[in-house]
């Protein structure tokens, strides 16, 4: 309640001062009239009303130490001679508010890739030697396709092992006796988690058949979180059916707590 009439006495600080002063005078007049009343003539009257109150001035400024925190008067003052700087040059001021929000960006976004490469890095096998390989085109990156990634698998030796995958924008996966939800997804070969070293919880994981064109199997594996939000964490879960954005898949296996994200 204090800082909430601090507050009120600073938005209304010209009504404050108005009433303070009014106060004052009130009180300076009823002094007066009581020493006319005691025989005192009325100019010496109210000389000896003012010194029996005392420095107005002083008053005043204790009185507003009271209701507005010196703190709060100060930043207001502060805020007040910092929008009159700014305004005398707009030019510079506009300069150096682009400059103060590129570095605020670029400071944020040399924080995040510190996080995620020396904080939190990516809960594969060996994650500072995981690449990305991609191609550009019209200026933008792109995989390469099946046929390129199969002849990089072939030709390839500098890496131990390579995986291929894309995102499935979006996901709307649907499973028997539950509600269609959308869930971030990824194709991905079969050989994904055994080259990252990311294991499973439940369940086989990908097989190598599952990368032959025409297999049935259809193998789809849950991250943990999706197991558990989606299906209750229910261990019954592999071998059931799943639609994923209208086709039919298999659940084969739940990852590993750890592992819970695939690079978009």
């Amino acid at each position: 309640m204090r800082l909430l009439s601090r507050l009120r006495a600073r938005l209304r600080n010209r009504r404050f001062d108005a009433d303070l002063a009014e106060e004052l005078r009130f009180h300076e007049e009823m002094k007066r009239q009581e020493l006319e009343a005691a025989g005192v003539d009325p100019s010496a009257a109210r000389a000896g009303a003012r010194r029996a109150l005392g420095n107005m001035t002083l008053m005043r400024e204790e009185s507003r130490r009271i209701w507005i925190a010196p703190w709060l008067e100060s930043i207001a003052q502060d805020a007040r001679y910092a929008a009159r700087t700014l305004m005398r040059q707009p030019v510079h001021s506009l300069a150096a508010g682009t400059i103060l929000v590129l570095a605020i960006g670029l400071n944020a976004g040399l924080f995040t890739l510190f996080k995620v490469m020396a904080l939190e890095p990516w809960p594969v096998k060996a994650p500072d030697r995981v690449v990305r390989v991609w191609a550009r085109s019209a200026g933008r990156a792109v995989g390469p396709s099946v046929d390129e990634y199969r002849f990089m698998r072939e030709q390839v030796k500098s890496f131990t092992g390579l995986v291929a995958h894309a995102p499935i924008y979006p996901a709307r996966v649907r499973a028997e006796g539950l509600a269609e939800v959308p869930l971030r997804a990824s194709w991905a070969t079969a050989n994904f988690f055994d080259v990252l070293g990311v294991g499973v919880q439940l369940g086989s994981g990908f097989l190598p058949q599952d990368d032959q064109t025409g297999d049935m199997r259809a193998p789809v594996i849950l991250a943990h979180n999706a197991w558990r939000t989606h299906f209750g964490g229910d261990p019954s879960v592999i071998g059931r059916a799943v639609f994923v954005s209208g086709t039919p898949f298999t659940i084969v296996g739940v990852l590993d707590p750890t592992f819970d994200s695939c690079p978009a």
